[in-house]
This record gives structure tokens, C-alpha cells and sequence, in this order.
């Protein structure tokens, strides 16, 4: 996701590498690990090494995906950016001032073998599965960043990042942890909270993109990018992100009925501030006010507080931990 262009006067690497690493997003993954970490609690299968494992592998896939996703951006669309430089900050300075694009492809790189070494471990933890996650997971990353028309720069932006922070990042967070213990690794039964989940993370994470396409939509326009907001409209867009607020309340309603909770409806009254919270935004986004990208933070904050709440009530309301890994 765009955060716009930096002036052309020099910045430092470090300035490039936190800015390019938009880290109001990493919220996004956070709270994809934590609701698939839920779903595991749910039914007594929370690891807390694997569960770790994945957050790393989520943060270090997404800050390669959007450093890649600036790189090929700065590439194809021309920018100027290789016409300016980076101050190589307390680097060395026979190294000289690096072209920024440079630095991002670099950067990319290094954050995507940061991955596929957290990757390596969590394929030796829980077995060969993993291999068909990996797949689709750079399959999806490479289709929304880095394929010659970017799903990020079309309508199709929304199904991507449904299915990163939603299907993808939740059920396989689960079952990388309840592999280690569940009878069969596909066992409906311990694999069924996970599916509601990953509805509710796919739902939100949708309404962060589409709130930040909203944000940018003139400058897209500009760009001849062609997102949801751009190609359905303001109105429409606004439509399904308070729509959606909706549906999570709905999914979560019915994964209460599913764990038989008693007292749930005292147990909905998170998932209802949440989507209170969600109508608030929806009208900001019509006002559209001068200094909405600042609200950013809580769409993002909105869905890693509501993963975190449920894994809280997962983890005091789940099944016994009957863990088979044992770490000494």
C-alpha cells in the first residue's frame, strides 16, 4: 500500500526502511496470528513456539511484500526515485549514496530470507503441510506485489487481502499449532473455529485496505491506479466497509453458539464496540476530512484489538491444554 511519494531531498536509510515499511500495517499481521493463536486455544491446541514462529514469518513475509511492492512500483511507474539518493547514515562512506530503489530491492530481499528461515522451522515443526501454505501464500503475495498487473493496483486488491489476512493467516496459524497434538491435522473439529476467524481477520483486514484506498483515492486516481474505491465508487465502497462491520459481529455471534458459551451475549459486546467503532470510521471516510490518514491507525488498531480480546476469551473459556510438544 502506497503511503505516497518523500520528498527529493535526501533521507536517511533508516527514514527510507521505516517509512517504506508502513508499520501502522504490521498491525494487520499481528492480529491475523493472534485471531489463528485463538483458534487453536479454542479447542486446547495453543503452542507458544509455533505461535511465535508465525508472527515473525507474518511480519517479515508483509515487510518484504510492501518493501517489493514500492520497488516494483518505483520501477514501473518511473517516480524519479533512482534520480534520488539515500544518505547512507552511519554506514560506511566509501559505500557512497545509494538509488533508493536500490535500497528497497535490497531490503525486500533481505526480509524475504528473514522468512523462509522462520519458514524452515515451522516446516520442520509441523511437516510437509506446510509446503502447500508457502505455495499459496507466495503465489497470493506475488499476484497482489510483484505480477506485471499488481492485484494491488486493481479492484481485485480486496480478494488478496482477504485471503492473506483471512484464510491463508489464520487457518494456517492453527494449524501449526494444533497439528502438534489433534488426532488429524484436518480435524473439523479442532480446524472449525479457525474458519470463523478467518472470516472475521479477512472481513476486517478488507475494511483496512478499503479505508486506505479511500484515503488515496484521488492520488491513485492520478496514477491510473484502479482499486475498489476507484473503480466501485465512494458510496458503494463506503456500503460493504459498513456492511462488513456487520458480518464479523454475525461470524463471531455464531462461533459463540459453536463453543456453546455460556453468557455470549455478554461475550458480543467487544465485537459490537468494535463494529461501533468500524460506523464511526465509515462516516469519516464520507466526511472525508483533511487529516483522515491519521485515522488509519485505528482501523488497523480495531482489528487487533478484537483478535486479541477473543484470544484472551479463548484462552480462559477454551478446552484443557492437551498438548503433545514438549519443550525443554
Amino acid at each position: 500500500m502506497s503511503t505516497g511519494n518523500t520528498p527529493s531531498e535526501n533521507i536517511s536509510i533508516t527514514g527510507l526502511l521505516v517509512h517504506n515499511a508502513a508499520p501502522r500495517m504490521l498491525l494487520m499481521s499481528m492480529a491475523t496470528v493472534a485471531a489463528g493463536t485463538a483458534a487453536a486455544a479454542l479447542r486446547g491446541n495453543m503452542e507458544l513456539l509455533p505461535a511465535t514462529l508465525c508472527l515473525l514469518f507474518a511480519l517479515f513475509v508483509q515487510i518484504a511484500g510492501t518493501y517489493m511492492h514500492f520497488y516494483v512500483e518505483t520501477r514501473r511507474r518511473k517516480l524519479r526515485f533512482d534520480d534520488e539518493v539515500v544518505d547512507p547514515d552511519s554506514l560506511d562512506d566509501a559505500l557512497g549514496q545509494l538509488p533508493r530503489a536500490s535500497v528497497l530491492r535490497a531490503s525486500a530481499s533481505a526480509f524475504m530470507i528473514l522468512a523462509a528461515t522462520v519458514g524452515l522451522a515451522l516446516l520442520a515443526m509441523g511437516g510437509l503441510w506446510t509446503l502447500l501454505v508457502a505455495v499459496v501464500l507466495v503465489a497470493v503475495v506475488w499476484l497482489t506485489f510483484m505480477a506485471p498487473r499488481p492485484m494491488a493496483e486493481t479492484s481485485l486488491g480486496v480478494v488478496s487481502t482477504f485471503l492473506l489476512f483471512g484464510p491463508v493467516g489464520v487457518i494456517g496459524t492453527c494449524l501449526a499449532q494444533s497439528g502438534h497434538e489433534a488426532s488429524s491435522l484436518m480435524s473439523f473439529y479442532d480446524v472449525e473455529p479457525s474458519l470463523y476467524l478467518s472470516v472475521v481477520m479477512g472481513l476486517m483486514a478488507v475494511n483496512c485496505g478499503i479505508f486506505h484506498n479511500i484515503a488515496s483515492r484521488k492520488m491513485d486516481m492520478a496514477l491510473g491506479k484502479q482499486t475498489f474505491p476507484v473503480v466501485a465508487g465512494k458510496r458503494l465502497s463506503l456500503f460493504i466497509f459498513g456492511l462488513n462491520g456487520i458480518l464479523w459481529v454475525v461470524a463471531l455471534g455464531m462461533l459463540c453458539l459453536v463453543q456453546n458459551l455460556t453468557g455470549w451475549l455478554w461475550y458480543m459486546t467487544v465485537p459490537a464496540l468494535t463494529m461501533i467503532v468500524n460506523f464511526y470510521l465509515c462516516r469519516k471516510l464520507a466526511e472525508m476530512p483533511a487529516d483522515l490518514q491519521r485515522y488509519q491507525i485505528w482501523i488497523n488498531a480495531n482489528m487487533l484489538f478484537l483478535s486479541v480480546a477473543v484470544l484472551v476469551v479463548s484462552i480462559l473459556t477454551g478446552a484443557s491444554d492437551d498438548s503433545g510438544l514438549i519443550i525443554f
